[in-house]
């Protein structure tokens, strides 16, 4: 009854309000774009900041200025998510004003890691998580891909959306490295995604006999590419991609796709293969076939590919020809930034009738390698020898 009398509850405008001694008021304010502007608080505070998206920018702001009569604080606390405001703070935190911590596992540790568990969660000596409950949503979260972005958004804090389904697993993936690098050779398809002015271009070498795998991505270097990372919020990626030559800058605003064709043809001549096919989106058909023109590549067989989802979409097919040879470890791939931060970017949408396809939606997350390296395994489960029956002289087709 003691707190009863010292509080006064309305709920009327809803969610709420209460009042309490010497004039103090807590008010709860619902998601909406104009919430508690000019309200004159000393204190407003952002729960689960980081699941707040880009189209919630303005709710952001009239809660920024909610303090701003009385020179007031604004906290946001949250697991990381991938919201872009919460993420831009990050990026200002030592500036005037502005506080950041954060707790959380190292984006390439292994679910099962328990250093990670312990980064993540520095209570868990404390009991607000116990390690019983951390191995078995590790095992969860590796038994069933569908569950892995919740565990590395909720338990591990990584800088993902947990609503978000992968490819394939990142712990899949990482079954398909190979540490010493890999080699093509035999016959080799190629998966092109040609690039604008902010976006990569991006190639992929398929090996259609063992499944080795190789990338390579390009960027115009205006604007400089650490202006470039931070625009994308990269942080250290793309300076680790050149470090490893899978990325180059050439001069300008776009890449220019002759050049950077002849740049991954260069690349492909340093090794044992002979290339038997060309994959590439045909929304920009006219384009490539001028630059492959202007490259001067030989006359090779094209596969014109739509990225849509549908029963009869290469999209949804290529889609899942390469999520079944990550999965079956078919695909080999040296140590490779590039399509490893891709395959964590990546997102699947889906048809009414659930068939799957690359959503290249968010213009910030770089996927374009692993869109390159879908087409590229497509194409090549496609032109593999097919398997012989048993007892037969029948392939199966």
């Amino acid at each position: 009854s003691g707190i009863a009398d010292a509080l006064d509850l309305r709920k009327a405008p809803p969610p709420g309000i209460i009042y309490g001694k010497l004039e103090s008021r807590l008010d709860f304010l619902a998601a909406d774009k104009a919430t508690g502007h000019a309200i004159g608080a000393d204190l407003a505070i952002i729960d689960e900041a980081g699941l707040l998206q880009e189209n919630k920018r303005a709710l952001w702001n009239a809660l920024y200025s909610a303090i701003s009569g009385r020179n007031g604080r604004f906290w946001c606390i949250s697991i990381q998510g991938d919201g872009p405001m919460f993420a831009e703070l990050e990026e200002r935190a030592g500036s005037d004003g502005v506080h950041w911590h954060r707790w959380s596992a190292e984006d390439d540790c292994d679910l099962d890691d328990e250093t990670a568990w312990h980064a993540a969660n520095p209570a868990l000596v404390g009991g607000i998580k116990s390690l019983d409950y951390m191995r078995k949503a590790a095992t969860r979260a590796t038994s069933v891909q569908a569950n892995e972005m919740h565990f590395r958004a909720y338990d591990l804090n990584q800088s993902v959306d947990p609503e978000r389904e992968v490819i394939v697993a990142l712990s899949d993936y990482r079954k398909c490295v190979v540490p010493e690098g890999v080699e093509l050779s035999g016959d080799v398809v190629l998966g092109i995604d040609l690039g604008g002015s902010v976006s990569m271009c991006a190639a992929s070498a398929y090996a259609v006999g063992d499944g080795s795998l190789k990338v390579w991505g390009a960027f115009g270097d205006n604007p400089p590419i650490s202006q470039r990372a931070k625009n994308d919020r990269a942080g250290s990626l793309y300076d680790r991609m050149i470090r490893e030559g899978e990325l180059k800058l050439f001069p300008g605003r776009v890449t220019p796709i002759g050049p950077f064709l002849k740049w991954v043809f260069e690349e492909l001549a340093k090794h044992p293969c002979n290339l038997v096919a060309i994959g590439a989106d045909r929304w920009r058909r006219l384009e490539a076939v001028d630059a492959f023109d202007n490259a001067g590549i030989p006359k090779i067989p094209v596969h014109w590919r739509g990225s849509g989802a549908g029963p009869k979409a290469d999209g949804t097919r290529d889609v899942r020809m390469f999520q079944k040879a990550v999965i079956g470890q078919k695909v080999r791939i040296g140590s490779s930034t590039m399509l490893e931060s891709a395959i964590a970017n990546s997102v699947l949408r889906y048809d009414g009738a659930g068939n799957p396809a690359l959503d290249k939606s968010a213009k910030v997350k770089r996927i374009d390698a692993l869109s390159a390296s879908v087409i590229a395994v497509g194409i090549g489960d496609f032109l593999a020898p097919a398997p012989l029956l048993e007892g037969s002289g029948v392939h199966v087709v």
